[in-house]
């Protein structure tokens, strides 16, 4: 199953920094439902003509002080990693719809 919160839309969305911006995405669903939480990305190699494809290891859900599971805390540790992929790829992020509103 793949799934990210980080883009799409809904009443339910929570806002979270992400570089020097702040952007709104779901609460971390997949920890809700007791997914594996892992992220995958490809990569363009320096010839332009090949790609890499790179699993993540498994992103463990946030939990409070109940041991349940903190949906917002457990979103921002996504976001972490995907704020991590722009910063050491830049040149390879492009975003179509308006992130930043």
């Amino acid at each position: 199953m793949a799934w990210s919160g980080l883009s799409r839309r809904g009443t339910n969305r929570c806002s979270r920094p992400f570089g020097p911006q702040s952007l709104k995405s779901m609460p971390g669903l997949p920890a809700r439902g007791g997914a594996r939480i892992r992220g995958v990305r490809v990569i363009r190699m320096p010839d332009g003509n090949h790609f890499r494809g790179e699993l993540t290891d498994e992103i463990a859900p946030v939990r409070n002080a109940d041991g349940e599971i903190d949906l917002q805390a457990t979103t921002q540790a996504i976001a972490n990693v995907v704020e991590s992929w722009v910063r050491e790829h830049p040149e390879q992020w492009l975003w179509l719809h308006r992130r930043w509103r």
